[in-house]
């Protein structure tokens, strides 16, 4: 049966680590998931979906946010992201989106280091974002509204302020956002989704 999972409130530090559907808050969920004023400063790393909050969204999941903010401390990708891009679906919020969907607003992920080698905050060989790092399908309509992402991206392939890659099968709605993505490396790379794809079953 659908069940919800309510996260309100509550700071995030440390090292969270793993190698597939690592997240902040839930590494692999389905379900209605609804988070509000979350405030994460820990490193998370792993291999294959990491998220800020949840790196792997699938089965008819629902993940709502409202209210979520990145600390100076705040790290998700590959566990050396100076030296080393080697995961895949990363995201400031979510790693991977399958058959399911999101709604994001009045969030930020944001760094204000000037030393860009210092600050790589999301780091991915693949698929990185900084809400999504990739969207595989989506079951419902999604929005993200009144939500900034001003942070460095290290990415080879298919990077965004917003969404790596978005394979869309669904409605998907930006709105009174603002991205600002320091990156010098990379294919298909964009200011809020690195690549569109539309696609029918």
């Amino acid at each position: 049966s659908e069940y919800t999972v309510s996260i309100s409130g509550v700071k995030v530090m440390g090292e969270i680590s793993g190698n597939e559907n690592v997240g902040g808050l839930i590494g692999s969920g389905k379900g209605n998931i609804t988070i509000s004023n979350v405030t994460m400063g820990a490193s998370v790393t792993g291999k294959k979906n990491v998220g800020g909050i949840v790196g792997y969204v699938h089965d008819n999941g629902n993940v709502s946010v409202d209210g979520y903010a990145v600390t100076s401390s705040f790290r998700v990708g590959s566990e050396s992201a100076s030296t080393s891009n080697d995961a895949k679906n990363v995201g400031g919020m979510i790693g991977c989106v399958n058959n399911s969907t999101f709604n994001v607003s009045n969030s930020q992920v944001m760094h204000t280091s000037s030393k860009e080698d210092e600050a790589i905050v999301i780091a991915a060989e693949e698929c990185a974002g900084g809400i999504v790092g990739v969207i595989e399908s989506l079951s419902a309509a999604s929005c993200i509204t009144f939500t900034k992402v001003i942070t460095p991206i290290k990415v080879n392939n298919y990077g965004g302020g917003f969404v790596g890659k978005a394979e869309i099968d669904n409605k998907l709605t930006i709105t009174d956002c603002q991205s600002c993505i320091i990156t010098k490396q990379g294919n298909y790379i964009g200011g809020f989704i690195g690549s569109i794809q539309y696609t029918t079953d």
